[in-house]
């Protein structure tokens, strides 16, 4: 009964830190006319609601790629503040995650190459665990 327990605290506590989190702001209006980064995670473009203190809504563009966000305003003038509703995930998805490329580690036709040597200085020797006499003219 207890391991049952256990596990479903911790499922539950798994599945809440993978679900997308709400968050609300308001912001002045004119931090925002020009893009901007509203959030240092990914929004989820679907979710954004923008709206003024009387309840008008405004259009928005958000760039995935850049992170940039930037209200729309029709008409000439500004509301002083506005409400901005998102929800973001737990990571940047428009962020690097590995500075490898295949180009440069990667090449099928080329032999493996040994870079520890390179890399660390605690494989500064090679040792040879089974002796090996290879004859070309030897006879079967």
């Amino acid at each position: 009964m207890h391991r049952w327990i256990v596990s479903c605290v911790l499922l539950v506590g798994f599945f809440a830190s993978a679900k997308a989190q709400e968050k609300c702001l308001w912001v002045k209006s004119s931090d925002y006319v020009q893009p901007a980064i509203l959030d240092s995670l990914s929004i989820l473009e679907e979710s954004i609601r923008v709206k003024g203190s009387n309840g008008e809504t405004y259009a928005f563009q958000y760039d995935l790629n850049t992170n940039e966000f930037q209200v729309i305003f029709r008409g000439a003038s500004l509301p002083d503040s506005v409400n901005i509703c998102y929800q973001t995930f737990s990571i940047r998805l428009d962020q690097a995650v590995a500075r490898r490329t295949l180009l440069a580690d990667y090449d099928s036709m080329a032999q493996f190459r040994d870079t520890r040597l390179l890399e660390s200085p605690t494989f500064d020797f090679r040792e040879e665990l089974f002796q090996v006499r290879i004859s070309i003219n030897q006879e079967v």
